[in-house]
């Protein structure tokens, strides 16, 4: 069975909620279309990149909870998408599975929101001595995470209604990997994640 077999994937452009009004003299419900909304989402909607190379974003994403969370960090410019399963959200976890990123992938500079165990003493030093800039953002009024936020958004939704499966670190490394593997609306779907990663000029 193959991966899109698998997990069919869902559209990565939002479901739009269009409002309903009952006519007074009948008895069914009619699609009032908001052409509004969509214009302005195709005038605003705009991919977003990073000026620096190796530039990440991170944060954690909870599958059971208080139990297993997943570290999820992606490459602000290419879309690929990196996790890695912990049990719980401590500090040394979270410093764990940044070790396993630091020994796979180039990084220069990472972000994300106010997470106590990113700010942590052993998480700084881990950044620190291995030369990546670190930028921790706790304030409400600044979209901080967006790139990875809509990175799990879609992982949520490529899993649908059986959502038990996203408990599993195997389906969702399998599910992370047809992330990587899918054409990106950032390029137009003309290239998919992996491959940008993997080619310095695509980026």
């Amino acid at each position: 069975m193959s991966l899109l077999t698998a997990y069919p994937w869902k559209s990565k452009r939002p479901i739009i909620q269009r409002p309903y009004r009952t006519l007074p003299f009948e008895h069914e419900l009619v699609d009032v279309p908001d052409f509004k909304v969509k214009s302005l989402e195709r005038r605003y909607s705009r991919p977003y990149f990073s000026p620096k190379f190796d530039s990440w974003e991170m944060d954690l994403m909870e599958a059971v909870q208080g139990r297993l969370y997943y570290v999820m960090i992606i490459n602000i410019n290419t879309r690929f998408l990196w996790c890695d399963d912990r049990t719980g959200k401590s500090a040394n976890g979270v410093a764990d599975a940044l070790t396993n990123f630091l020994n796979q992938h180039r990084c220069t500079n990472i972000r994300g929101d106010a997470e106590a165990a990113f700010r942590s003493d052993i998480v700084i030093r881990l950044l620190t001595e291995r030369g990546v800039s670190y930028f921790w953002n706790a304030s409400p009024y600044t979209n901080r995470n967006r790139i990875i936020d809509r990175a799990m958004r879609t992982i949520r939704d490529g899993f649908g209604l059986d959502r038990d499966l996203i408990k599993d670190p195997a389906s969702m490394k399998r599910m992370v990997k047809l992330y990587n593997h899918t054409p990106h609306a950032a390029y137009r779907n003309l290239f998919t994640p992996i491959e940008v990663q993997r080619d310095r000029e695509l980026e």
